[in-house]
């Protein structure tokens, strides 16, 4: 491989005033910035930014055009936002037309070096208008597919959703390399296609933080951090809590979405229960550390849950507080033996499960908590993903090497 240069098309703000609303994902925004991070820390050359700064289209939001503008990352990295008119289809296909320049002026001004587009999913900007920019300059296209939502489940059944989800599932087996979250992204979508997957991470400097096991206050607590959707399961939660008569048996509920108003209806009724809305991440990693069990109650019935994968599983397992999680993705393949699994997802089932966990002995959850984080530490921090990722792209996408 020659000398490369990586352009990195994404979908996040820099934390700046307006940077954070309620179109932003935490979730996206750590797994973005986090590899963007181990990127300037590797051998890999710095990448160039654009990204698409999520807001909610006009009149939701007051500004109907959405101006470039460049911005600075704390690791130095320069980013530039992407023009778009904030309205409607027009917002999709703005965002495409300016990705696709984008991608133009970066492909030729960088011509005579190895270059790939590493793009974070494909819909939001839409990536699969810069595919055929990437194939007349001979650009290598190499997306993260983080998630992929089914028309009338997560999302709604509108036309603009149906003509995106098809273009996704058009642009997967075009793209040079894949970098996926979750296996079923292949199998169904391109089955003869190369890819690493790439579910999540954390920092090295995250782990380390949680070293030593903060003591909890008295009684059993439970945190749940993530959007409160039908989704993540948080009413299955609030459910088998009305099961459970143990007074010592707490939760905390962190996060935004459709379903916080029955968190916070639980929690009036329930003084067992703490509804802290959306808080910094600070927030939620001093939760963590008081915990006793961590949940991802990620639902299964859902088509999207196999184009999907919580990347804060692995958050969770960095910390070395025990996880109780669904059977999602390959949870069971890749994190069976440090994971307590949840074979059925009724309340009955988790109520009855969260009862069994807490009936251990500390040690033994504890034990089974820092097995997990020394996996995480060996394996799933970013400083690990992006050596992965080096290879991949040296070995599999520039010299068409089988992956092994």
């Amino acid at each position: 491989m020659r000398d490369l240069a990586i352009l990195f098309l994404g979908a996040f703000a820099p934390d700046c005033p307006g940077g954070r609303n309620a179109a932003t994902s935490t979730a996206g925004v750590l797994f973005q910035t986090n590899f963007l991070d181990a990127l300037v820390e590797s051998d890999l050359p710095t990448p160039e930014v654009r990204c698409y700064y999520p807001v909610a289209s006009f009149p939701k939001h007051r500004s109907l055009f959405c101006f470039a503008k460049s911005d600075l990352l704390p690791n130095g990295i320069r980013v530039r936002s992407l023009a778009h008119i904030n309205f409607g289809a027009l917002k999709i296909v703005t965002l495409g037309i300016s990705s696709a320049w984008a991608t133009f002026v970066w492909g030729i001004r960088n011509r005579g070096r190895d270059r790939v587009l590493v793009s974070y999913n494909l819909n939001a900007p839409p990536a699969y208008f810069v595919g055929p920019v990437c194939r007349l300059l001979g650009i290598k296209f190499v997306p993260f597919i983080g998630d992929i939502y089914v028309p009338g489940e997560v999302t709604k059944d509108t036309w603009l959703r149906r003509v995106e989800f098809a273009a996704q599932r058009r642009a997967i087996p075009r793209a040079d390399g894949l970098l996926v979250c979750n296996k079923a992204i292949i199998e169904d979508f391109s089955p003869t296609s190369d890819y690493l997957l790439i579910e999540g991470g954390v920092k090295e400097s995250f782990v380390a933080s949680f070293g030593s096991q903060t003591h909890s206050p008295p009684g059993f607590h439970i945190v749940f951090a993530g959007q409160l959707t039908e989704l993540n399961g948080v009413k299955l939660l609030l459910d088998a809590m009305k099961l459970i008569g143990d007074s010592d048996v707490r939760v905390t509920v962190m996060g935004g979405g459709s379903l916080s108003h029955l968190v916070q209806e639980a929690a009036d009724r329930d003084s067992r229960i703490s509804f802290l809305g959306l808080v910094p991440v600070e927030r939620v990693m001093e939760e963590y550390a008081t915990a006793d069990l961590l949940v991802n109650l990620r639902a299964t019935a859902f088509q999207t849950h196999r184009y999907v994968f919580p990347s804060k599983v692995v958050e969770c397992l960095a910390t070395g507080v025990p996880l109780l999680s669904t059977k999602t993705g390959h949870v069971e393949s890749e994190f069976g033996e440090f994971v307590f699994l949840l074979d059925e997802q009724t309340s009955q089932t988790l109520a009855a499960k969260i009862i069994e966990i807490k009936g251990m002995r500390t040690e033994d959850r504890l034990s089974i908590g820092m097995s997990a984080q020394k996996h995480v530490l060996r394996n799933k921090t970013w400083e690990a993903q992006v050596r992965k990722i080096e290879r991949y792209l040296r070995t599999c996408v520039f010299e068409g090497e089988v992956a092994a």
